[in-house]
């Protein structure tokens, strides 16, 4: 659907520079993350993850809120 580059500092230890892909689709499988990347998932819809996100903004990484503004400005359904 979209892609986008991102930097943001982490701390006083360093920072992320990375190309983010916001990709839509349908799954209708089990999810299973690496352990060693992944600590916790959850399925949530859009709008109960925005409120979420403006009730802890420090709790979501900041390439999710960049994701979350391009998904609203450019998704069709």
């Amino acid at each position: 659907m979209s892609k986008f580059q991102y930097q943001a500092g982490y701390k006083n230890i360093g920072s992320e520079n990375e190309i983010c892909a916001l990709l839509i689709g349908q799954y209708d499988g089990e999810v299973a993350p690496n352990p060693q990347e992944v600590m916790e998932y959850k399925w949530i819809r859009i709008d109960e993850l925005e409120k979420e996100i403006n009730k802890h903004p420090k709790k979501y990484v900041p390439w999710l809120k960049i994701a979350l503004k391009k998904l609203n400005s450019t998704n069709p359904y």
